[in-house]
């Protein structure tokens, strides 16, 4: 299956929302946490279901940190 992935840097504390919220939107997206103590996580979502993301994610803005991470430059054991 195809999936776009996105990654966001959240406010560790944040995270069991941003999980639950997605989660609650049944098959917009799952989530999996890259780095907990820095709060990483990646965004696997179906291409038909994007926009619809995309619309959940600028709404999540507006409540929590979710900062946009480039894969190619995180490093997990560095925590950037």
């Amino acid at each position: 299956m195809n999936t776009v992935q996105k990654y966001f840097r959240v406010n560790p504390r944040d995270m069991v929302y941003v999980k639950s919220i997605v989660e609650s939107y049944g098959g917009l997206a799952v989530l999996s946490t890259l780095d907990r103590q820095n709060g990483i996580m990646a965004w696997m979502i179906s291409p038909q279901r994007l926009s619809e993301a995309e619309e959940l994610i600028a709404s999540l803005k507006k409540e929590v940190t979710l900062e946009p991470v480039d894969p190619t430059q995180y490093d997990p054991s560095r925590g950037r």
